[in-house]
């Protein structure tokens, strides 16, 4: 499964995801992956959730996105689900290029068995007929 939740700045987006991470790891039976921007939910997640900060790494674009999430998952067959917060700052791309990803996100939804949340910063007006299928 695939989940976007798209909104401008300041309309609770992070409220949102802290809240769906703790259901994720109170609920499901594999790990919870949580990949963010920077250091900002080091104490609001649950510490079961592993937080990855993109900062570390240089990704840039899809490609790179699905390499280092192939790692992640490489890393720890038991991953249920991945988040990934504000992904066009984690790939340093735009709304625009969420498009690219997609079709890796769907091969390893499919080929894991791995839940995705991507939260994208800008107006659901601006999303694209690929990204609406999947719009929260």
């Amino acid at each position: 499964m695939i989940r976007l939740l798209m909104g401008a700045k300041g309309t609770g987006k992070s409220k949102t995801l802290i809240s769906w991470i703790s259901e994720a790891v109170n609920t499901e039976e594999g790990s919870v992956v949580c990949i963010v921007k920077d250091d900002r939910y080091n104490y609001s997640v649950e510490h079961s959730a592993r937080l990855i900060n993109s900062q570390e790494f240089s990704i840039k674009g899809a490609k790179e996105l699905y390499g280092f999430l192939c790692g992640v998952i490489s890393m720890n067959f038991d991953v249920s689900h991945i988040f990934i917060d504000s992904i066009t700052t984690v790939m340093k791309s735009s709304v625009a290029d969420i498009d690219d990803v997609l079709p890796y996100l769907e091969k390893l939804s499919e080929q894991f068995s791995i839940n995705f949340t991507v939260i994208v910063s800008g107006d659901k007006n601006d999303a694209t007929d690929s990204m609406k299928k999947y719009l929260s």
